[in-house]
């Protein structure tokens, strides 16, 4: 979603956290934000937990573990994503639960690589069965909180980018941050 992508950007892209890419929970956003002024009370209904920012390094096995485990998570939902990321783009396959096609920072994913990611607190913890981020020991909580970054990240990028329905029903999207842009497409 475009807010998923927002947040990620936002957790990622924070001074003092700029990382390889970022991972969230979906349900870690309750509320969509609606055309117009944003206000507070707004950010507080859309991100209604005190989460910080988690940054740990792991290594192109524990990426391939972590979106193999987020398509297991996501295929017995329908294949509906249950996470949001940036600087990370694969394929969902919800028949197999496999994570393909995976790419950090517009590079093929290499197992013997070692990436750094952003995170909230809670699963970085273990928290919706993310037990390859509890086993982490290179943990950093950041002490930023989620809410405070998608702040300042507001007032650094005020326009999101246009997107209008074209002949086909397609949402299309001018260039920019936050954009609809197949970071994870499902396939069967």
């Amino acid at each position: 979603s475009m807010l998923g992508n927002f947040v990620c950007e936002a957790m990622q892209y924070r001074r003092g956290v700029e990382t390889d890419f970022c991972l969230t929970n979906s349900l870690g956003m309750r509320t969509n934000i609606l055309e117009g002024d944003v206000t507070l009370e707004t950010l507080y209904n859309a991100l209604p937990f005190e989460n910080t920012i988690t940054t740990m390094y792991l290594s192109g096995i524990e990426v391939k573990e972590l979106l193999d485990y987020a398509t297991q998570r996501s295929s017995g939902r329908g294949c509906a994503s249950q996470i949001q990321v940036s600087n990370c783009r694969f394929k969902m396959n919800c028949r197999t639960g496999e994570a393909e096609d995976i790419y950090i920072a517009g590079q093929p994913l290499e197992l013997d690589n070692v990436y750094e990611l952003a995170t909230n607190n809670y699963i970085a913890w273990g928290g919706s069965g993310f037990d390859v981020l509890k086993r982490n020991t290179t943990k950093v909580d950041t002490g930023i909180s989620m809410r405070d970054a998608v702040i300042d990240y507001m007032m650094e990028h005020p326009n999101l980018p246009e997107c209008r329905q074209d002949v086909d029903d397609i949402d299309r999207c001018t260039d920019g941050i936050a954009v609809e842009d197949g970071r994870i497409t499902a396939v069967y």
